[in-house]
């Protein structure tokens, strides 16, 4: 779009004119009067611009009392300008993209390491890893800023691992003594402060993955416990897994251990009722 030329002549020496009548603060008016020759030799003329140079043409071609139209073209290019001013939704989603890109790419955000953020149906979403379970899914503006509670990121967990904590504590209220012995188990083969370490974890021990990891899986395998009965292994040399783990009671127990011992005869040293 080309300038009114006798718009852009008036206004050129205008600017010349109030450049050298001005001992200071003419910055503004040289940067008008550049902006004026980049337009005369191509430049685009921005919407802005386009606004501006409309309303002060129509200011120019009313009388100098016509208070009521300058007032009109003034609200007029005042309306023009909050609707320019608006940024439109794909803006805003660039806006927000870039941000969340600066603030969260290859960062972690409570135990999720966030690897990708791409913009998706109007909104962000983010590529992540949780670094405690070690669960990739893709979460949400509100997940990760926390904005929803019931699947917002925590400290030290996802939603995926707080999901199952919450189930392992339904669990564990409603099997308090299976609860009990599974955590003990662990605690025998993996932490070397346990008194008892020596006998399991110490002598190569292990309680399988499945177990390890999953309360309800160790549950659905070995059912509740019994009142009065505790978790065996069948095999004193092997691991605590599915295959070879019975609730036994303390009798049962005390006869399969490995320090009892043999007499010649072959029969095994066993506590009588």
């Amino acid at each position: 779009m080309a300038i009114n030329n006798e718009y852009y002549v008036l206004r050129k020496h205008e600017i010349i004119h109030q450049i050298n009548c001005h001992k200071r603060d003419i910055g503004y008016l040289e940067k008008e009067l550049n902006r004026f020759s980049e337009i005369e030799n191509g430049a685009a003329i921005t919407d802005y611009e386009r606004l501006i140079f409309d309303a002060d043409i129509r200011m120019r071609a009313l009388r100098c009392g016509d208070i009521e139209g300058k007032e009109a073209i003034s609200r007029e290019f005042n309306q023009s300008l909050r609707q320019l001013s608006k940024p439109s939704p794909e803006d805003l989603l660039k806006v927000a993209l870039t941000l969340a890109q600066k603030n969260h790419l290859d960062k972690e955000v409570g135990c999720v390491y966030i690897s990708s953020v791409f913009a998706k149906n109007d909104d962000i979403y983010f590529i992540g890893t949780c670094q405690r379970c070690s669960e990739t899914a893709e979460y949400d503006y509100d997940t990760v800023l926390g904005r929803n509670r019931e699947k917002k990121i925590r400290p030290g967990s996802c939603p995926s691992c707080y999901i199952t904590s919450h189930e392992r504590c339904k669990l564990r209220s409603s099997f308090p003594g299976t609860y009990t012995s599974w955590l003990g188990a662990i605690d025998r083969c993996t932490n070397p402060n346990n008194a008892n370490y020596k006998h399991y974890g110490g002598r190569g021990i292990k309680i399988c993955d499945e177990w390890k990891n999953d309360f309800k899986i160790f549950l659905q395998d070995m059912g509740p416990r019994p009142d009065g009965l505790s978790i065996d292994r069948i095999n004193v040399d092997g691991n605590y897994e599915a295959s070879n783990c019975r609730w036994a009671d303390w009798k049962t127990q005390a006869n399969n251990k490995r320090t009892n011992k043999w007499y010649k005869e072959k029969h095994q040293l066993t506590i009588k009722d």
